[in-house]
């Protein structure tokens, strides 16, 4: 870089500022304005690295897709891995906040199925919900299902044979047990029924409002993942003191069943405190209060879908 009054090569002082050795004139280095990404369009990872807030240390971005961004607020689902493990990537749907892009919401999906989900599950909430959030589908809004219905979540062994594998199950106090062990099955028993991760292709996708939701009120949601210790659903919602103003809400809840499984005592009050769902770590606000956006998350999530290996 030369000196604009007598064109001396300058001299850098600091990274940005340079100094003319012959005329000391000092000059800051322009910065070059990066370009934004459109709105759907495939954006490298490293242009969410170097303008967002996510931690290099924990996730790295390979790719990702603008869905919805406002000077205020960006929505948009990324390919990332960590950097202990490269090559398992999964998708992060992301919100960030203000013009710094903070983090602001995320869920993560690791299974194509669970992705499938929640594009359906977008489209369903889409044609059945007005502009408001208000219920437009067939009929009153849905009841809660029969928990004990098969063909909702619960799974019930038959014959006490693994459905995994076929070979027999044997039945300890809190759970049942594949013989085989190269399966080695686990079937959690909670109230009398056997729980198992309910394969995600096989889920209902249907409308439910008996969510395990804190602090606001549920008007219908569909969980798009059961795991026995991993269940994820999106669901439209109220405050109790504001009914009228609904929005769209994305949930994780975990649990860790380790306590229930390792208690001896068939009625242990602590231990079955390990059973209640809570939300999961760092999912904050992944929250759609304009319906609008619904259609290009639906886009960036097809388009996200069939990049990602």
């Amino acid at each position: 870089m030369k000196c604009p009054n007598c064109d001396t090569e300058l001299r850098q002082m600091v990274p940005g500022l340079y100094e003319c050795p012959k005329c000391k004139t000092i000059i800051k280095e322009k910065k070059k304005k990066e370009e934004k990404p459109e709105e759907l369009s495939i954006t490298q990872g490293d242009w969410f690295m170097r303008n967002t807030k996510l931690n290099a240390n924990y996730e790295i971005c390979e790719q990702g897709i603008i869905a919805h961004q406002t000077p205020k607020m960006m929505i948009a689902a990324l390919i990332c891995h960590s950097p202990d493990f490269p090559k398992s990537s999964y998708i992060r749907l992301s919100w960030f906040k203000d013009s710094a892009r903070i983090h602001w919401g995320m869920v993560k999906i690791r299974d194509k199925a669970v992705l499938l989900n929640t594009i359906k599950a977008l489209k369903s909430i889409d044609k059945n919900f007005d502009e408001e959030f208000n219920w437009i589908g067939k009929g009153d809004t849905p009841a809660d299902p029969d928990l004990s219905d098969v063909d909702y979540l619960n799974y019930k062994i038959v014959d006490k044979m693994c459905p995994v594998c076929g070979k027999k199950l044997k039945k300890r106090k809190k759970f049942y047990e594949c013989e085989n062990q190269v399966c080695g099955e686990l079937y959690v028993i909670v109230h009398g029924l056997p729980l198992f991760n309910y394969p995600a292709e096989n889920l209902p996708l249907r409308f439910v409002k008996n969510l395990p939701i804190a602090y606001y009120i549920p008007v219908a949601g569909i969980t798009t993942q059961m795991h026995v210790g991993d269940w994820k659903a999106i669901s439209v919602i109220y405050k109790e003191s504001n009914p009228e103003r609904k929005w769209l809400r994305f949930y994780w809840w975990t649990r860790n069943l380790q306590p229930y499984l390792k208690s001896q005592l068939i009625m242990d009050m602590e231990a079955d405190k390990s059973l209640t769902w809570s939300s999961r770590k760092g999912v904050k606000s992944p929250n759609i209060y304009d319906k609008s956006i619904i259609k290009p998350l639906i886009d960036a999530l097809k388009k996200i879908e069939t990049i990602w290996g």
